[in-house]
């Protein structure tokens, strides 16, 4: 189970009047994948560069999707290389390195269409006290951080979000002494609204041994219903394909109910507001009913302090299930 939560982050910047001000964000959209892998890092704070993500269905809003991590660069010469670069990361913009990260690099295989990258970036042997600063390759060095220590500082890792240039890149600058950097990706994100991505078809088939494209693979089917969580009146499926029944079964907590078996499936769920406004702030979290059933889900729906909450009136929820 992965819990979608309103939550706003921010990042410092320098604006036209040479001031520094604080630039907010708001990310309430995550998709859930059926694959077992880790989400998020090993440090607390994630430094989040640029990036809107207030994705409901249809929006134009973008969209974090999760993969596997893989490891998409290591500074460090020999075994442990990872990239073209393998040697420390130099100091001061003379020596900053530019990262490509859509298409295959690593071991990562990112979209093109990715317009930013969520990374646990770490650094190792650090000569003197700094800080590395991680942003697109098309703007200038930032004022804010993503990273900060000591000369001989012990491995330190951070997570790292940050929105890529239009050519998919992204630049790293220390600004002090040497230091070796790695980084691992555990999901992008993309200017494709949640609906976009459930109608998106399957992934080519292989290259045949004469080097033909092979055949296009089963593509993904979709099942989504969009229900009104009204309290006050009859939990109701307001839309949706192969949803066939929705309850209520206490305060924000809902059963969902679709015609087939969605086990090995991902899900997806946003807050909506079925009146065409503006959704209510709060959290939503989905995942299988329960191991032995295997055509339902649970959705839980909290209000902004975490709480169990339904939905105003005519207000509700859009959960989707993604099966390969």
């Amino acid at each position: 189970m992965l819990t979608l939560a309103s939550r706003t982050q921010g990042w410092a910047r320098r604006n036209d009047r040479g001031v520094v001000e604080m630039v907010l964000i708001r990310i309430r959209t995550v998709l859930w994948t059926a694959s077992a892998m880790a989400i998020g890092a090993v440090a607390a704070v994630a430094i989040v560069y640029a990036l809107s993500a207030d994705a409901a269905p249809g929006d134009d809003d973008a969209t974090f999707v999760p993969i596997p991590n893989c490891r998409l660069f290591d500074f460090r010469p020999g075994d442990d290389n990872v990239g073209p670069k393998n040697t420390p990361l130099g100091p001061g913009d003379a020596n900053a390195y530019t990262q490509q990260v859509t298409g295959t690099n690593g071991n990562c295989n990112i979209p093109d269409d990715a317009i930013g990258v969520s990374l646990n970036t770490t650094i190792v042997g650090p000569t003197a006290q700094s800080n590395l600063r991680i942003f697109p390759a098309d703007e200038a060095t930032p004022l804010a951080s993503s990273l900060n220590w000591l000369a001989g500082q012990s491995p330190t890792p951070n997570a790292v979000v940050v929105k890529l240039s239009p050519d998919g890149k992204i630049t790293l600058f220390n600004q002090f002494g040497t230091v070796f950097v790695l980084a691992d990706a555990n999901g992008y994100y993309t200017s494709a609204s949640l609906k976009e991505l459930a109608s998106q078809g399957g992934q080519v088939g292989p290259q045949g041994p004469a080097g033909p494209q092979g055949e296009p693979g089963e593509g993904v089917a979709t099942v989504w219903a969009k229900v009104d969580g009204d309290a006050n009146e009859p939990t109701t499926i307001l839309a949706g394909k192969g949803a066939i029944g929705a309850e209520r079964v206490s305060t924000g907590a809902y059963v969902v109910q679709f015609d087939r078996s969605i086990v090995g499936c991902g899900y997806i769920a946003t807050l909506t507001d079925n009146d065409a406004g503006s959704a209510n702030n709060g959290e939503i979290s989905v995942e299988r009913a329960n191991s032995q059933v295997n055509d339902k889900v649970w959705v839980q729906t909290r209000n902004s302090e975490g709480f169990p909450e339904d939905q105003p009136a005519s207000d509700g929820f859009t959960v989707l299930a993604l099966c390969p």
